[in-house]
């Protein structure tokens, strides 16, 4: 695939570049389609592409009514797979068994390929990965696997939910995991594992590795700094007020520059951390802290509101290995992490990701990579037209449609001309017996 800085990339030109002949490789090497009567794993991969796209309210009925479209009809190698109409109780079956895989691999293959085609405008965005989770619940009776959500069943109902933990770095995700255990619904453990999983994946792009205040045990915090050091990247995280540190050496006549418009750095310093309800600081690691006070007042939950009240400090402590770099630079890169939040929001909003497609647990790995092949699509195109993801969606549709009008109306058009020419050889062929009869 050619490096490219263009604009007004169609949405046409980036399904073309979809590297089918390689993904078809990985449906041979992960032995996807072993078995399958039914639903080849490619077939399953573009219905949900194309599924995703149209609605926003996608379902296991209307997966399977979807038929490929032109654009993927033309290319070679897709024209041996049939793209017909099934049963939404098969396709359930499917999603229940096939295997994740390839699904996840030609996730990976697709996020390498398309970094070519990310402007260069966007490229210092992604040194910076951002990890946090996200919750999704529904009815006991449904789910097959999940944590209670603890709200009243008179409030409610009965309901579970699953917790997805990613690393997204402004572009693609670059480790994801589901959670589905008690133990898990409390967010350092989660955030852990997926921080070690994506470093160990890590491909030379990020710098910093930003995460939110679920991270507490000070072991963990030990094991990133630890592994983070050894690919040459640094970690920020955020603290709890009531976490406990000390000075041990004072950094802040370093910082040239000690706030902006927003935010005023009001402490910097190098401090051990220690465990929760341990007086003992462990001093095998060292740690920088930086304090920021918020200039603007902080907004306030509306009276009355329903929704889970978010309490918003008038400042935030915040917890890296950077000892060299300028403050205001790790509060910048910190400030990046609320994009996972805006990417998590689109993705339940218009990707149909805040309820469950299949409520088994090896269908719901397969839909979450289906999920962000989508979305990384979705974000090739935004980039490089500068326009908003939900806006980016509707404008590829819009596209694609149009596309698929145009094949028409060629059809249409070769149909008259081919109509024409059985006419004009029957006409001939009546013309011919006549003179022959005479």
């Amino acid at each position: 695939m050619k490096s490219a800085q263009n604009r007004h990339l169609s949405a046409v030109s980036i399904i073309r570049q979809f590297p089918f002949e390689e993904i078809n490789e990985i449906a041979t090497e992960t032995e996807v389609d072993r078995r399958a009567k039914k639903i080849k794993g490619v077939n399953l991969m573009v219905d949900c592409i194309w599924a995703m796209l149209s609605s926003s309210q996608v379902s296991q009925r209307l997966i399977s009514t979807e038929n490929a479209l032109p654009v993927f009809s033309e290319i070679p190698v897709l024209q041996k797979y049939s793209f017909e109409q099934i049963s939404h109780s098969s396709l359930s079956e499917r999603l229940d068994k096939i295997k994740i895989p390839f699904f996840e691999k030609s996730y990976d293959l697709l996020a390498n390929k398309f970094r070519a085609l990310v402007p260069d405008e966007y490229l210092n965005d992604m040194s910076v990965t951002r990890i946090d989770s996200t919750i999704v619940a529904e009815t006991a009776n449904k789910l097959k696997k999940g944590f209670s959500t603890g709200i009243k069943k008179g409030v409610a109902g009965d309901r579970r939910q699953l917790k997805y933990t990613m690393a997204y770095n402004g572009l693609d995700v670059t480790a994801a995991r589901v959670f589905t255990k008690p133990t898990y619904s409390a967010d350092n453990a989660p955030i852990s594992k997926v921080v070690h999983e994506s470093l160990r994946k890590r491909k030379d792009m990020s710098e910093f590795y930003v995460f939110d205040r679920g991270l507490k045990d000070v072991d963990d915090f030990k094991t990133i700094a630890d592994h983070s050091q050894e690919k040459n990247v640094c970690f920020v995280g955020r603290l709890m007020k009531t976490r406990a540190t000390e000075c041990i050496e004072d950094l802040i006549e370093n910082d040239s520059v000690k706030g902006d418009n927003e935010v005023e750095i009001t402490d910097d310093y190098i401090s051990y951390l220690r465990a929760k309800n341990s007086n003992k600081w462990d001093e095998s690691q060292e740690y920088r802290i930086i304090k920021v006070r918020f200039k603007n007042p902080r907004p306030k939950n509306p009276k009355g509101s329903r929704r889970h009240k978010r309490h918003y400090d008038p400042e935030m402590i915040l917890i890296t290995n950077n000892m060299e770099a300028q403050a205001m630079d790790i509060v910048i890169a910190y400030r990046r992490r609320w994009s996972i939040e805006v990417f998590f929001k689109f993705l339940k909003q218009e990707l149909s990701f805040s309820h469950f497609i299949s409520t088994s647990v090896n269908g719901i790995k397969v839909m979450l990579y289906l999920t962000l092949i989508v979305s990384l699509l979705i974000k090739i195109y935004a980039l490089n037209n500068k326009m908003g993801m939900r806006e980016s969606k509707m404008a590829i549709l819009n596209e694609l449609m149009k596309y698929q009008y145009e094949q028409v109306k060629i059809l249409q058009s070769e149909n008259k001309r081919l109509s024409r020419e059985v006419k004009s050889l029957k006409s001939k062929l009546k013309q011919s017996k006549g003179s022959t009869d005479h």
